[in-house]
């Protein structure tokens, strides 16, 4: 077969609504490859900017700042409980010597269109941490979501057990002081 004859085998062939058949099939196929990859890669930058915002105020110790990227869960349980109770006892000598932390986003996986699960290396100056942290998305925004279910006594509203925990924040002495025992002196 000659070049010619092979030229006019296509041309027979493939009519001019053939090649616009075709063409409107692969434009299409294109179209969506790249409509797909958009979306991906606005929710990753969307993800890892959420996540980012989190970690780093929390690795830093500040809970307020956290709060506009966590589900409200999460602002309702763990945030709420370590701002009132775990981080007023934290010394504050611990916090100084961890920070400044810097947090480095690894990888983004996607369980489902609403989570996703970003994957992170937090380094101080004390510790170099490789962790998880689950995003959800809210309405249309991804959101931090870390609940920790706070133990039973912790969530009782007495004024006793308020008061005893604010003397414990303010407190610079000891929770208990130790109790001679007559029967087992301590020798030094």
């Amino acid at each position: 077969m000659r070049a010619t004859d092979f030229q006019f085998y296509l041309f027979t062939m493939f009519d001019r609504h053939s090649f616009l058949t075709w063409g409107l099939i692969v434009g299409g196929v294109m179209g969506l490859v790249a409509a797909c990859s958009t979306t991906i890669s606005a929710d990753d930058e969307a993800v890892k900017l959420a996540a980012q915002g989190y970690l780093d105020a929390m690795g830093n110790y500040r809970i307020a700042d956290a709060r506009p990227f966590a589900t409200e869960e999460t602002n309702l349980s763990t945030l709420d409980l370590i701002e009132n109770l775990i981080l007023p006892n934290t010394d504050t000598a611990y916090i100084h010597a961890n920070t400044p932390a810097v947090v480095r986003i690894d990888s983004v996986a996607y369980e489902s269109d609403t989570l996703a699960w970003v994957y992170f290396t937090k380094n101080t100056p004390i510790q170099v941490q490789q962790n998880s942290l689950e995003l959800r998305r809210r309405d249309g925004k991804w959101l931090a979501h870390v609940v920790v279910e706070a133990p039973a006594w912790m969530l009782i509203n007495d004024d006793t057990l308020q008061n005893q925990l604010k003397r414990m924040s303010e407190s610079t002495e000891p929770l208990y002081a130790p109790v001679p025992d007559k029967e087992h002196p301590v020798t030094l």
